[in-house]
């Protein structure tokens, strides 16, 4: 991880030593390099014959997340198409957060 400020603000792939891959945006890097903070990541998986990103946790707001660095095998900077389709995504997800906070606040002033 010598270069790993390089990749800073950036869509990074990593790859864990347990084999499972993720795609974030990686926000900073500790001190001693052994904590990584990525935004929004996503898992990557395998779909029929397709790749596919899934939430990364079911239950949680996974918008920034801590990572161990000494879990991790690699960080990778993500190909182009594959960090365009990534970015599309958290684009939509953001959307439809606003929308509901909007119907929300809208609601609200109903009840009033």
């Amino acid at each position: 991880m010598y270069y790993i400020n390089d990749l800073l603000g950036k869509v990074v792939t990593l790859k864990t030593q347990k084999g499972e891959e993720f795609i974030g945006t990686l926000m900073g890097v500790d001190d001693e390099k052994t904590v990584l903070t990525v935004k929004n990541p996503k898992i990557v998986v395998i779909a029929g014959q397709d790749v596919a990103l899934v939430p990364f946790a079911l239950t949680a707001d996974t918008e920034t997340v801590f990572m161990q660095a000494d879990q991790l095998l690699t960080v990778m900077k993500t190909i182009e198409t594959s960090a365009n389709d990534y970015l599309d995504m958290i684009r939509a997800e953001e959307e439809i957060k606003r929308e509901l906070a909007e119907a929300d606040q809208e609601e609200a002033v109903e009840e009033a």
